[in-house]
């Protein structure tokens, strides 16, 4: 016979008991009025789970009694008793198994459980299997084990819940007794700096604030959070820190991806203006072309333009020899990103860690890597906006430039001469150099991509300025021009092969160029 838990929990009474649950905190409500036995969540905060779970046991009128390997079980009060895991589900079956009818209902929360699972006890599993397969409707166990755990082969058929971080709604709730006296713009800034961390990391780096600043000081939570980050999820993941003044406006040669940028701003920037059409969030772009142009320049730009946090993944730096330890990395980071949304995913040189490779050749892991990312560029709903770079897109998946899963594919070609002079103003003023653009340096540039006009800038800085101390001088930097081999001369024949793809299946950055239609040959650069 089927029963289930006060089905009518949800409305009436219970109602406001429940009303500051998230939709995680309903999934484990859901599990225990139907009476699954055992089920697990996996979660780094299991003090926070462990309150609301009693919260949920009081509404429910059930008992709850909470398992800690270091302090043994608590049956609801202030003792503590045996710390021996095989006694206490001895003392489970006893109450669900072997004598359901004689007691209360019961909410077991079994803490940090992993470690009994990881070299699992033949016992441990056996009764865990047991209180699974013969429980009656009289009691649940909650296993909470820590993120990313993988269950031994004997209880694969649990149900599983992976537990986020808090969202920015519940930081709001955080934040909300102690930081009346800021205005609401202020409020909203805290709980941004706060994303991505668990709630006692939050509380943690808010009493840091208020030992160092006085205060809750956005910039001080900024900087604690990109060292929490990297202590998290290592060096695969990194916080970046967009240069000053580096915004849209100072990106030379990209006029038609700026257009189509600021045409999503607002969509990502003002997610309740979407709800009336149903749409999602604007997702991501995929940026690849000639090395050197300013593709991963964009993403600092934008998330300076944006006003949002920067994370910059090294996909070659996903894989790793532990077992599993590829797919746990990639979804650390993946899961850092939601937590800190809204926020740009610069994925740096995504051909090298998702090309397509043979299951025989790594065992699978490329797969299983490539399938968790397209998961979350298909289903993601949060406010990630995810720039892909790369310098070709021969090597990708096709399944990974399938729309959809990205807006827009745009081609950043080699800057042309009025566009080149742009790049030299933008370079001028971050350099703080006075002198006017010299039309013969432009001229001279063709087939120079942006990084490598600027190292010529620099080059002329170093042995003018800096060593010859001697005012910045257009012919010295003629001279520095003459003495670089550009790329486009070495790799003439790849970046026309280049041009010839994207022209057929890809937007241009710059905007002179239409899709469909095959671009005339490039100028070849003036001869040394």
């Amino acid at each position: 016979m089927w029963a289930t838990r006060n089905s009518n929990l949800r409305g009436g009474v219970a109602e406001k008991d429940m009303k500051q649950f998230s939709s995680s905190e309903y999934e484990m409500e859901d599990l225990i009025r139907a009476y699954i036995p055992v089920f697990a969540v996996r979660t780094i905060e299991a003090d926070r789970i462990t309150r609301e779970l009693v919260a949920m046991a009081e509404a429910l009128d059930m008992k709850a009694y909470i398992y800690n390997p270091g302090e043994g079980l608590n049956r609801g009060g202030k003792k503590w008793v045996s710390t021996d895991p095989v006694q206490v589900l001895d003392e489970m079956l006893e109450a669900h198994v072997r004598s359901p009818g004689s007691g209360e209902d019961i909410l077991w929360i079994l803490q940090f459980y992993h470690a009994f699972l990881r070299d699992p006890d033949p016992v441990v599993l056996s009764k865990l299997r047991t209180l699974h397969d013969q429980a009656r409707y009289n009691g649940t166990a909650v296993l909470l084990v820590e993120p990313y755990f993988q269950m031994p082969a004997e209880l694969r058929d649990l149900l599983v819940l992976d537990y986020p971080l808090p969202d920015q709604a519940r930081l709001q709730r955080i934040l909300q007794s102690d930081v009346e006296e800021y205005s609401e713009e202020e409020r909203n800034e805290i709980a941004r700096s706060l994303g991505g961390f668990s709630e006692k990391e939050a509380e943690n780096i808010l009493s840091l604030s208020l030992l160092r600043a006085g205060r809750f000081e956005p910039a001080l939570i900024r900087a604690f959070r990109e060292q929490a980050i990297k202590t998290r999820v290592g060096s695969f993941l990194e916080f970046v820190r967009p240069w000053p003044g580096c915004t849209l406006d100072q990106v030379g040669g990209m006029e038609g991806l700026i257009a189509w940028l600021r045409t999503r701003q607002s969509a990502f920037l003002e997610p309740q203006r979407l709800l009336e059409y149903r749409l999602s969030p604007p997702g991501g772009i995929v940026l690849f072309g000639v090395p050197g142009c300013g593709k991963s320049l964009v993403a600092r730009a934008l998330a300076r333009s944006w006003s949002v946090p920067l994370l910059k993944m090294n996909a070659a730096r996903l894989y790793t020899a532990e077992v599993g330890g590829s797919e746990t990395r990639l979804y650390e980071a993946l899961d850092t990103a939601r937590a800190m949304a809204p926020c740009i995913l610069l994925i740096d040189e995504i051909e090298k860690g998702f090309a397509p490779v043979s299951s025989f050749s790594d065992g699978g892991i490329a797969l299983r890597i490539q399938a968790a990312l397209l998961d979350f560029l298909q289903e993601c709903t949060d406010r990630v906006f995810v720039v892909g770079t790369c310098n070709g897109l021969g090597e990708m998946m096709p399944e990974l430039l399938r729309r959809g899963r990205w807006d827009e594919i745009f081609f950043v070609d080699l800057p042309d001469e009025g566009e080149r002079r742009h790049i030299f103003e933008v370079l001028f003023h971050r350099y703080s150099i006075s002198s006017e653009v010299d039309p013969d340096c432009v001229k001279a540039t063709d087939g120079f991509s942006g990084a490598e006009i600027e190292q010529v800038i620099r080059d002329t800085l170093y042995t003018e300025c800096i060593h010859a101390n001697r005012p910045f001088n257009s012919l010295a930097m003629l001279r520095h021009i003459k003495q670089l081999v550009p790329l486009s001369r070495l790799r003439e024949r790849e970046i026309e092969s280049l041009r010839e793809w994207a022209s057929e299946r890809a937007m241009f950055a710059n905007g002179t160029q239409n899709r469909g239609r095959l671009l005339p040959k490039r100028p070849q650069p003036l001869s040394r």
